[in-house]
């Protein structure tokens, strides 16, 4: 529940999960429901693969200051437990702002139809969201998603560069499930998909890359080596 909710443009005016059929532009009139639960539709589901991230596309109303949480409630009993919150924005979104930020789904998630609750609140962060608290300011939207199996070797995700020197930089990224070692590839940009051998192989993260040259943009690739499973994308 909220007490004013979408009055004064504390909403969700579109959500998309990026390479999934999930879509859903609501729109921006601040009149009707802060809870709406949309179903029927096809943009308004998407197949997640278990031990799988996705990037969630989030864009809010006329007023800014907004957070969001998403949960997906893996054991069907209508409580949206903290073990079960798969994403939230760790900045706040700025007046018909879009923020993008990674939903994260568990190894061992239940197969199957489950609901997912996005929740904006007004001025409050995203990590602190309750999924059920009763708020002043926005607005809430439950979906149904199909959670299928988990790929034998699951792609890396959320690569991130940090520790920036004229000749190296730290880079670490979100794993599947149970891949213990990864190779890594580094060109410079524009040089595509790699191909051949690796630039390092059976590293981990995070992992320190050297020899850069200094004021140069290179490229990264993380594929995980699943051994008798093969290999990742």
């Amino acid at each position: 529940a909220y007490i004013t909710g979408i009055t004064y443009g504390d909403l969700i005016s579109n959500v998309d999960i990026t390479s999934t059929t999930l879509s859903n532009n609501s729109g921006v009139a601040t009149t009707g429901p802060s809870y709406t639960y949309y179903s029927g539709q096809p943009s308004y589901t998407a197949t997640l693969q278990a031990g799988s991230t996705y990037n969630i596309v989030l864009t809010v109303g006329t007023f800014g200051y907004q957070n969001v949480a998403v949960w997906i409630d893996y054991n069907d009993d209508g409580i949206f437990d903290i073990t079960e919150r798969v994403g939230y924005t760790s900045t706040q979104i700025n007046a018909n702002g879009t923020a993008t930020f990674p939903i994260v789904l568990s190894c061992n998630a239940p197969l199957g139809i489950h609901r997912m609750r996005v929740r904006d609140v007004y001025a409050t962060a995203g990590n602190t969201i309750d999924p059920c608290l009763s708020y002043n300011f926005g607005e809430t939207e439950d979906y149904d998603i199909t959670i299928s199996s988990s790929a034998p070797c699951p792609q890396p995700s959320g690569i991130t560069v940090t520790n920036i020197t004229a000749f190296s930089a730290l880079i670490a990224w979100i794993s599947g499930c149970g891949e213990t070692i990864w190779d890594v590839h580094v060109t410079t940009a524009g040089g595509g998909v790699p191909t051949g051998t690796p630039s390092a192989s059976n590293v981990t993260s995070p992992y320190v890359l050297s020899n850069l040259n200094p004021e140069t943009d290179y490229e990264i690739y993380v594929r995980a080596n699943c051994q008798s499973n093969g290999y990742s994308y």
